[in-house]
């Protein structure tokens, strides 16, 4: 512990220093939450193999950020988002033979980006992802579901939520692309938040003017 000099304890004694200190001490927790990224993650497989990515476009392939080539295992994909930019979860999925699918489970570490659904949660489903045999923002349609996590051929995988479904995609050779959207979500200060940065900025405002005023 550093300790306090003779100049630390007159400016402590001083009001508009306490003040401006108060201040400071109300908005730290305002300013690191600001600071804070929002993390993507997840854990997929798919029949037979597949590249992940992420975009700020729709239309483009975007990042890669994981892969795997054995559906009998899932994989985990981990990236941090852009801020204030919607973002899109891509899903190359490539089938060398027989049954095609995907399955996955998804997360985000904060609220401010949601998926398609409006959470920071997302499973592999009929409603929030889409399908295309052509390419990524083009020819969309809505993807089929072949059953739960712990469905035949593929078994269950632990590290995939149980509710996930498998996405159904052509069978035999081909490659199918799967996207959804991660999208921005407005701040809005809790109440209380919204207080403590009014009282900051008042407080900040107040001591400023009474020392240009004690100088002149």
């Amino acid at each position: 512990m550093v300790p306090l000099s003779k100049n630390h304890i007159i400016h402590l004694k001083d009001p508009i220093m306490r003040k401006i200190i108060l201040a400071a001490v109300l908005a730290a927790p305002l300013l690191a939450s600001a600071s804070i990224g929002t993390i993507l993650s997840g854990n997929l497989t798919v029949d037979n193999s597949f590249n992940a990515y992420l975009s700020t476009s729709d239309s483009t392939l975007g990042t890669l950020i994981g892969s795997g080539n054995a559906w009998e295992q899932s994989y985990s994909v981990s990236s941090l988002l852009t801020p204030n930019v919607t973002e899109y979860l891509h899903v190359v999925a490539t089938n060398v033979g027989g049954p095609g699918a995907f399955i996955g489970s998804f997360s985000l570490s904060n609220s401010k980006f949601a998926f398609a659904n409006g959470t920071q949660t997302l499973l592999t489903n009929t409603s929030d992802w889409k399908l295309s045999s052509t390419g990524f923002g083009l020819n969309y349609t809505t993807p089929i579901s072949d059953g739960s996590n712990g469905v035949g051929p593929w078994g269950y995988h632990a590290s995939i939520n149980s509710s996930a479904q498998w996405l159904d995609y052509q069978a035999g050779n081909t490659t199918a692309y799967f996207s959804t959207t991660i999208s921005t979500v407005a701040a809005v200060p809790e109440p209380e938040t919204y207080a403590m940065l009014l009282a900051g900025l008042g407080l900040i405002g107040a001591a400023v003017k009474r020392r240009k005023a004690k100088q002149a």
